[in-house]
C-alpha cells in the first residue's frame, strides 16, 4: 500500500531496489481507512524486527482506539498484552501466530475483533468477551488454545463472515473458533439465528444449541471427534452440508419436527450414531448418513424413515428390501464389489445412486420407476442389459454416461431424455435427422442396441437397419412419417419400437423381426 510516486522522486537513470529479510504478513482484506472506520488512533508497535522477536509483554497506551492489521504478527515470545479502556477494534491478524500469548484483556468498549486476529495463539486458554457485545470476524480465534467460551446474551454480538446482513441476524460463523483443539466447553447466547465455526474442536464433548437458531451451517461441527451429544432446538429448519461429518463419538440425533432440510453428508462417518429421529416432512439429500455403521442393519442397510440412506456391507448381489420408499443419492456410488442389484417395487426415482460402480453388470428396475436422475449409472463400465420399464418418464443428464457395454431394452418411450443421457455408450445411437442411404451403409452389421431419433427426423431409408442383430429398441419421434422397405429386416432381437400415429410403413419393413410385436 505504498503511497509514493516513484517516477517523481527518483532520477530517471537510477533503479529502485527494495531489499530486506522482514516477513510481511499476508492480509487479503480491504485496506483499512482510519477516517472511514472512525478510529482516530491505530497502534503499531514502535519496535525493530529484532526487538519484536524478543518481545514478551506489551502495554498499549491509553487513548489508542485500534490495533493495526498484523501489528504483532508472529511474535513468538509475546506472553502478555494489556489493552487500554479506549481500545475499540483489533484489526485483521493483529496477534496471528503469537503462539506464546497467554494473557490479554478485552476492554468493554471493544466492538470488533478482525479476521484471524488471534489465529494460532495456542497458549491463549481463556478470554473474557465484552458484555456489551462485539463483532467477531471469521477465523478470529481459529487454532487458538481456548478451553472454554462463554458468549454473553447480548444483541450486540455478531460472530459471522464479516458482513452485516440487512436484517442483522446473529450467528456464530465462518470458522471463528475452528480447530480450537483444547475447547471443551461452549456457552452460546440466546438470540442466535444460525451457527457455524467449531469445526475441528476435537475436545468438545457436548453442545446445547439455543432456541431461535434456524440454521446449522456447512461444516459447523465437522471433525469434532469427541462430541457425544447435541441438543437441537425447536424451530431448527436447516442442517447444512458436512455439519457433523466425522463426529465419530456422536450417539444420537433427535431432530426437531420443524426441520425442513438436511443436506449432503451432514452426519457422514458418525460411526457411533445409533439413534436418529428424522421428521417425515424434512427433505434429505444424499450421503446424510453415509458411513454410519452403527445405524446399519445385519445386511448393511442404513434405513431411516423407510428410506435407504447408506450401505455398509460388502455383498456382490444386492436385493434392496421391500417397503423402501426411496433410494437416496450416492448410496452405492463407487462401490467396486456390487455386480447385481434388484430395486424393489414402489421406488419411483433414483439419482447418482450407482455412479462409478465399475463391476456392476445387471440391474433389475421396478415397474414403478418413473425417473432415472443425473449420473445414476454413470461410469458403470460393465453394465450390460438393462430393461427400462414402460412407465419410465425421464432419463436425466449423463444417467448412463460411459456405460460402454450397455444394451438398454426399452418397454416404452420416456417423454424426457437428456441429450447426454447415453454419452459414451457405443451401443446406443442417437440421430437428429433422417436416416438416409449413406447412414444405412454405416449401420450395416453394427452392434448398436438402441436407436433414438430426435424430433424432426421424418424418414428411415430402405434397409437402414437391416441385419442389425444386436438392435433391441427403437424410439421414434412424432415427426416420423415413413419407414422404408426392409428398414429393420432380420433384426432378430428387436423387441420394442414406438410407432407414431401417422407413420407409413413400407412392405417388409420388419421382415424377420421375430421378437417384435407391433401394436398400432
Amino acid at each position: 500500500m505504498c503511497e509514493f510516486d516513484f517516477e517523481e522522486i527518483l532520477p530517471e537513470d537510477e533503479d529502485l531496489i527494495l531489499s530486506g529479510e522482514d516477513k510481511i504478513p499476508y492480509d487479503d482484506s480491504e485496506p483499512v481507512s482510519e477516517e472511514e472506520e472512525g478510529y482516530d488512533t491505530l497502534y503499531f508497535p514502535p519496535y525493530s524486527k529484532e526487538e519484536l522477536e524478543q518481545l514478551t509483554e506489551v502495554t498499549v497506551p491509553e487513548g489508542m482506539t485500534g490495533i493495526g492489521s498484523g501489528a504483532f504478527y508472529n511474535c513468538k515470545k509475546l506472553v502478555s498484552v494489556h489493552l487500554p479502556e479506549s481500545m475499540e477494534v483489533i484489526y485483521n491478524g493483529a496477534f496471528k501466530g503469537c503462539s506464546a500469548l497467554a494473557s490479554i484483556n478485552l476492554p468493554g468498549k471493544l466492538s470488533r475483533i478482525g479476521e484471524e486476529a488471534f489465529k494460532g495463539c495456542a497458549a491463549l486458554k481463556e478470554i473474557g468477551l465484552p458484555e456489551s457485545g462485539c463483532w467477531i470476524e471469521r477465523n478470529a480465534f481459529s487454532g487458538s488454545g481456548l478451553r472454554s467460551i462463554s458468549i454473553p446474551d447480548n444483541s450486540g454480538y455478531y460472530i459471522d463472515d464479516g458482513y452485516f446482513s440487512e436484517d442483522e441476524k446473529l450467528g456464530i460463523g465462518l470458522s471463528a473458533f475452528k480447530n480450537c483443539r483444547d475447547l471443551v466447553s461452549v456457552r452460546l447466547p440466546r438470540g442466535l439465528d444460525w451457527i457455524d465455526g467449531f469445526a475441528g474442536c476435537t475436545s468438545l464433548r457436548s453442545v446445547s444449541i439455543p432456541q431461535g437458531v434456524t440454521v446449522i451451517c456447512e461444516s459447523a461441527f465437522r471433525n469434532c471427534t469427541s462430541l457425544v451429544s447435541v441438543e437441537f432446538p425447536e424451530g431448527l429448519e436447516l442442517i447444512d452440508r458436512h455439519a457433523f461429518e466425522d463426529c465419530s463419538s456422536l450417539v444420537s440425533a433427535d431432530l426437531p419436527k420443524e426441520l425442513k432440510r438436511i443436506c449432503w453428508d451432514a452426519f457422514k462417518n458418525c460411526t457411533s450414531l445409533v439413534s436418529v429421529s428424522l421428521p417425515d416432512t424434512a427433505e434429505a439429500d444424499g450421503g446424510v448418513f453415509s458411513g454410519c455403521t452403527a445405524l446399519a442393519d445385519e445386511n448393511g442397510f442404513v434405513i431411516v424413515r423407510n428410506e435407504l440412506h447408506a450401505y455398509t456391507g460388502n455383498a456382490s448381489e444386492i436385493v434392496i428390501p421391500e417397503g423402501i420408499t426411496a433410494v437416496q443419492p450416492g448410496v452405492f456410488a463407487a462401490n467396486e464389489t456390487i455386480t447385481r442389484v434388484v430395486i424393489p417395487q414402489g421406488i419411483e426415482w433414483v439419482a447418482t445412486a450407482f455412479k462409478d460402480c465399475v463391476n456392476l453388470e445387471e440391474v433389475v428396475l421396478p415397474d414403478t420407476l418413473k425417473i432415472i436422475g443425473r449420473v445414476t449409472f454413470s461410469g458403470c463400465d460393465n453394465l450390460k442389459t438393462v430393461v427400462l420399464p414402460a412407465g419410465l418418464e425421464t432419463l436425466g443428464s449423463r444417467c448412463f454416461a460411459d456405460c460402454k457395454n450397455l444394451e438398454p431394452v426399452f418397454r416404452g418411450k420416456p417423454s424426457d431424455i437428456a441429450e447426454d443421457a447415453f454419452k459414451g455408450c457405443s451401443k446406443v445411437l442417437r440421430l437428429s435427422a433422417d436416416v438416409t442411404g449413406q447412414t444405412a451403409k454405416l449401420l450395416k452389421g453394427s452392434r448398436v442396441a438402441a436407436v433414438i431419433l430426435d424430433e424432426g427426423a421424418a424418414f428411415i431409408s430402405k434397409r437402414a437397419f437391416s441385419g442389425c442383430t444386436g438392435l433391441r429398441s427403437v424410439l421414434l419421434p412424432d415427426s416420423m412419417k415413413e419407414i422404408g422397405e426392409f428398414a429393420f429386416a432380420d433384426c432378430k432381437n428387436l423387441s420394442f419400437i414406438n410407432l407414431p400415429k401417422d407413420v407409413r410403413i413400407a412392405d417388409w419393413a420388419f421382415y424377420g423381426c421375430e421378437n417384435l410385436h407391433l401394436d398400432r
